[in-house]
């Protein structure tokens, strides 16, 4: 029985040795940062949701508006009016979900990279991973300074190297290219942030397209109601002050 403890101590100790190695830690700290990666690619699906929620309680007011039949020329023309009103609801409606899908994009990436400016030295320590102005390993950094170089290396990414064209530097320091892993890291990271703008971009766009051709049709749908309105249906006498002798306004008048 005792040599059988003695076994499974064994076994703790050696496990626990290989769980605490220098290289084991760098492995766990590495796997943290992709699932902190993976968790906001998937938190970016609740900015998507919440845009796809726009959407459908945009169709779904269009649907309100669409029911009843006024009695009058002036509740159609209010009526063909509100269906350009919830669309611009809707599209303002949507940018909400664009922000937080922008966020989970952006803002859980800049803290892996903060993280990674302090930590690359205990993953590598062969070379500077970060240089000053006049090209000088630069190993000390604070947290000022490194929160400047995560912004500036985010701009460079959001804004497709825009602040490069116009040589815009917001932090003192920038990457070692001689340091190939962490260079092409940021590089990485540049295409991680620039796809996420771009995405937010393209669903903001996609969503404004896609609820712009639905306006179109109910816009249709109302005017050749309001025409078979103005055909005769309902007297015109207390909405359109005429003559006798005058003829009816045109079913193309007053349309929006």
């Amino acid at each position: 029985m005792n040599a059988a403890i003695d076994q499974l101590w064994a076994w703790f100790i050696a496990g626990w040795a290989v769980l605490t190695s220098p290289w084991s830690i760098r492995i766990n700290a590495l796997g943290f940062m992709a699932a902190l990666l993976g968790a906001s690619l998937y938190s970016a699906r609740t900015g998507i949701k919440l845009v796809e929620d726009a959407a459908k309680a945009t169709r779904r007011a269009w649907g309100r508006n669409r029911m009843g039949s006024p009695k009058t020329i002036t509740g159609w023309l209010a009526k063909i009016f509100t269906v350009r009103v919830i669309y611009v609801q809707g599209v303002l409606s949507s940018i909400p979900g664009v922000l937080v899908s922008l966020a989970c994009g952006v803002l859980l990436p800049a803290l892996v990279l903060f993280a990674m400016v302090f930590a690359y030295p205990w993953f590598d320590a062969s070379s500077a991973h970060l240089i000053d102005d006049l090209r000088r390993p630069s190993q000390d950094v604070g947290l000022v300074t490194a929160a400047l170089f995560v912004a500036d290396q985010t701009l460079r990414g959001g804004l497709f190297d825009l602040i490069e064209i116009f040589a815009v530097d917001v932090a003192q320091i920038t990457n070692n290219p001689a340091n190939i892993p962490f260079s092409m890291g940021l590089f990485a990271y540049h295409l991680y942030v620039e796809a996420f703008v771009f995405s937010g971009f393209v669903l903001f766009g996609y969503n404004a397209w896609t609820l712009g051709r639905q306006m179109q049709v109910e816009h249709k749908i109302l005017r050749e109601r309001y025409a078979r309105f103005r055909a005769g249906a309902t007297p015109l006498g207390a909405d359109v002050p005429t003559a006798p002798d005058q003829p009816a306004p045109a079913a193309s008048e007053g349309l929006v």
